[in-house]
């Protein structure tokens, strides 16, 4: 004997609720229990699960973790640093007359721990570093930012680099006595101050009056 039973359409719950009249009804048992249809069993399972999986490590940012587990694990730039042999011999000589500064493109973070791995940074009265005051070489700014740390006008004040343009050119543009530092001995900048080893600086210095030669027009 057959019997009669009232189909509803299904609701799922959600931000707002919507209904279906596709999908398959509901069925009262005759206790008055809702009972689904077993042929849609495996849909309402899907349904009830829909939580996204989740991922140990999201993909978009494993590649980013193991460069940076890399990065840690690598050796270290610093510790490998040495000091050419002509620094601290340069710094000797000067060190009575002169006060000294660091102007590095660098971040402090960087620049003071290798000055320290170096054993010099007790040398400098001041360390200025582009990622921190937010304004690079060649800019004059960032020349003037140094100065400023030395308590020192730019024409008191001569910066020594080993790149033409970043550091010689851009110091003396700023009104610093900008010195080329040509290692290399590669010279064809005739326009600019250069010495090829530091231990050509001390007599350098003192041969400028602005920093202890005698004003011959006094």
């Amino acid at each position: 004997m057959g019997r009669a039973v009232r189909a509803r359409p299904r609701t799922l719950s959600g931000p707002a609720q919507t209904q279906d009249p596709s999908a398959p009804p509901a069925v009262r048992s005759q206790h008055g229990h809702p009972r689904r249809p077993l042929g849609h069993r495996r849909h309402d399972l899907r349904l009830r699960d829909r939580r996204p999986r989740r991922h140990a490590t999201p993909p978009a940012r494993r590649g980013t973790r193991r460069h940076v587990r890399h990065r840690r694990g690598g050796p270290d730039p610093v510790a490998g640093s040495q000091l050419f042999p002509d620094t601290l011999p340069a710094l000797e000589l000067l060190a009575g007359d002169y006060r000294h500064g660091v102007l590095s493109n660098s971040s402090l973070h960087n620049q003071d721990r290798k000055l320290r791995v170096l054993g010099v940074r007790d040398r400098f009265e001041a360390v200025v570093c582009a990622a921190d005051i937010g304004i690079s070489k060649p800019e004059a700014a960032a020349f003037h930012a140094a100065c400023d740390a030395l308590g020192l006008a730019p024409y008191e004040v001569a910066y020594v680099g080993d790149q033409p343009d970043i550091d010689a050119r851009g110091a003396t543009e700023a009104g610093l006595l900008g010195i080329w530092l040509d290692r290399a001995g590669a010279g064809g900048r005739p326009e600019l101050q250069r010495i090829t080893g530091l231990e050509q600086l001390p007599a350098l210095l003192r041969g400028d009056t602005r920093f202890g030669a005698q004003d011959t027009f006094g």
